[in-house]
């Protein structure tokens, strides 16, 4: 790195030295600077960028594969089958008897890594993780839960196990670093909790918090990261104080993620990183806290949970995202991620008080597997505090939970979604596990305005309460238009108790019972029914966000103000009353929405959609809602079963979709 001038011929050696000769090169630079990597596999990366490695408009800088073969960096350390032994003597204690010839140990001292070995290190075979040694074992169909126990109070941190795990726990060797993953409680949310102790006598369990939202009913988990149920063909348990590694029946070579970050940028502004891909770290891949910034045609893969960061605060609300973006004009195109034990991309950006976008642009990626510890709430794109953001053109599939979800940015709920825009995205194969939930999922707020949802092909949604579209508990000024709607699983749109949302044109092929639409006037049909001092407990959060909008007097509310007067020609004071219920402009009433031109397909003669009382008709229109049979789609469409929702020349009813546009291109 010293000696060489970093030409193609005396390359530098290192990614910093070349970040080095950058900042020395970019004062008296004209035009674009371009770092280029030669094909290989870089090892361990942990890289920071501040205000001194910043382009401009002028002198942008790009990181970039040289293209001659893929360009790799890798935070973990590679094991090869050669280095695996069977198991000693010494190390059969921490074993089932039955197991021991088919358990060999590898020997990780020495070899070289930036991380430590943590429970946040993950074993990946073939580009894909293996399980923490668990129990139940995974089915092929996925994940199998059982009942994990009881607690006499909700919210505590503890819990009684359930004879079948109490059988268990009691034979362990250690309860240091097992998570039970699963259901503590409500059916919409799955956490991953971290053992703090266990009490054999008592069979008592305790977490090193709480679960969110508490303990209730009988929940229904798995527990992992426990050597005495390493006993299944792609499981492994991590010695992580004495760095052994056991694998049972190991058959590839392998890569254990050890160190956290790739890249982090902050105040770096325009710098494009092209064509490298990043493998294997325990935390957030890449952190952008910058302006101007894109990733374009990466591999992001291998993402861990970071369990460590959440010992001490543990709700299992934990779990990392592959990027994060905080910033305006950034891009994540044309590129893949997968393979998350959280989310895909989470997005903070534009003035959402001065309805200044973003423009960030997330565009044309395959994002799959992702979830796969923190299995709700951790979708492939989360819109928490977004202005202008547009999410199109891709592909997202393979989860337990939602593929995108917008708004809610903050506990207070002070965050907001405006403007932004989710089209022309094929979404498939999510909500396997958990119900009450959306593929595209947004709620509580009145004032998240002017998101539009359009464009979208949705298909093959889990069953039961997986719905497609969620405008959840009062959300309000939704566009959902011209979508297609493939076995959704549940409604294709769940409208609860919101205002002025559009729902038009959107297309459902659908072989169960459960018609398109669902329009609940939730707050309304609460106090019909006399529960005026005790609305739900999501109203609070629905009439709050009306008070969170820019101050009076400010430029900022003279924006909203002429962009959307209905917002303030509500009755939003807390005064109701039955007599209120036919008075359109109370807030509590769901109003002004429109529900049109939206074609079914079903195998059962149904309605069109469900109105769960007369307030929810009452101040909303409804127009031209057809149904058709199932055995009429596939006369319109070339082949649904088989992904292809292209319209036939010859059919009789042709919606105005542009399908050829849907989809990564």
């Amino acid at each position: 790195d010293d000696s060489n001038p970093g030409t193609a011929e005396r390359p530098f050696a290192t990614f910093a030295r070349a970040k080095e000769a950058v900042r020395e090169l970019k004062a008296d630079a004209s035009e674009e600077i371009k770092v280029a990597f030669k094909a290989g596999n870089y090892g361990n990366l942990n890289i920071s960028f501040t205000e001194e490695d910043s382009g401009s408009a002028e002198v942008p800088i790009t990181y970039c594969a040289y293209g001659d073969g893929d360009v790799l960096f890798s935070n973990g350390v590679d094991i090869s089958l050669s280095e695996f032994v069977p198991i000693e003597e010494i190390d059969k204690h921490l074993f089932n008897e039955k197991n021991y010839s088919n358990i060999y140990k590898a020997d990780l001292s020495g070899k070289e890594t930036i991380g430590t070995y943590s429970i946040s290190s993950l074993l990946y075979g073939s580009g894909k993780p293996l399980a923490p040694a668990r129990y139940p074992n995974k089915s092929g169909n996925g994940s199998l839960y059982f009942n994990l126990g009881t607690s006499d109070n909700v919210y505590s941190d503890t819990m009684v196990l359930s004879s079948q795990f109490a059988s268990r726990f009691k034979n362990y060797h250690t309860y240091d670093n097992i998570i039970a993953v699963g259901r503590f409680g409500m059916e919409y949310l799955g956490q991953a909790m971290l053992v703090s102790s266990y009490d054999p006598v008592t069979s008592q369990i305790s977490f090193f918090q709480a679960p969110f939202q508490g303990i209730r009913g009988e929940p229904t988990c798995y527990v992992e990261n426990i050597s005495e149920e390493l006993d299944s063909q792609g499981e492994y348990w991590l010695d992580c104080d004495n760095e052994v590694l056991y694998v049972y029946k190991p058959n590839d070579n392998y890569t254990l993620s050890t160190a956290r970050n790739f890249l982090t940028l902050n105040g770096s502004d325009y710098i494009s990183f092209v064509g490298i891909d990043f493998k294997y770290c325990t935390s957030d891949a890449v952190i952008i806290n910058a302006d101007n910034v894109t990733v374009d045609q990466s591999e992001i893969t291998g993402v861990g949970a970071d369990h460590e960061t959440y010992r001490e605060i543990n709700e299992g609300m934990g779990g990392t995202y592959a990027v994060q973006v905080n910033g305006s004009n950034v891009r994540i195109i044309n590129s893949e991620i997968s393979y998350l034990a959280g989310g895909g991309i989470i997005v903070y950006g534009g003035d959402w008080q001065n309805l200044i976008p973003s423009g960030i642009l997330i565009d044309n990626n395959y994002i799959h597997h992702y979830e796969l510890t923190y299995e709700t709430y951790k979708p492939a794109i989360r819109l928490m505090n977004s202005t202008g953001t547009v999410v199109s053109h891709n592909e997202i599939s393979h989860a337990t939970h939602s593929a995108i979800i917008y708004g809610q940015a903050e506990e207070d709920r002070t965050g907001r979604a405006i403007d932004n825009i989710m089209e022309y995205n094929y979404i498939h194969d999510v909500l396997s596990s958990y119900g009450d939930a959306g593929v595209i999922y947004a709620g509580r707020t009145y004032a998240d305005r002017s998101n539009i949802i359009r464009y979208n092909i949705i298909a093959n949604v889990g069953s039961g309460g997986a719905w497609g579209v969620y405008l959840d508990d009062g959300l309000s000024g939704q566009t959902v238009h011209g979508n297609v709607f493939y076995k959704p699983g549940g409604f294709s749109v769940l409208h609860s108790g919101g205002r002025d949302n559009i729902i038009t044109d959107n297309v459902t092929i659908c072989d169960g019972g459960i018609p398109a639409l669902n329009v609940w006037a939730k707050y309304a049909e609460a106090i019909a029914e006399g529960n005026i001092d005790h609305m739900p407990v999501t109203w609070s959060s629905y009439y709050n966000s009306f008070l969170l909008i820019p101050a009076e007097g400010t430029e900022g509310r003279q924006k909203w103000e002429a962009r959307w007067p209905e917002l303030f020609e509500v009755v939003s004071d807390l005064s109701v009353s039955e007599d209120r219920l036919s008075d359109r402009t109370f807030i509590a009433n769901s109003a002004g929405s429109v529900f049109k031109n939206n074609l079914s397909f079903y195998q059962i003669k149904l309605q069109d959609h469900i109105i769960t009382s007369e307030y929810s008709a009452k101040f909303n229109t409804f127009e031209n809602n057809p149904i058709y049979s199932w055995e009429n789609a596939p006369s319109i469409f070339v082949n649904p079963a088989r992904g292809n929702y292209s319209i036939r020349d010859d059919a009789a009813i042709k919606p105005d979709i542009p399908f050829e546009k849907i989809g990564r291109y």
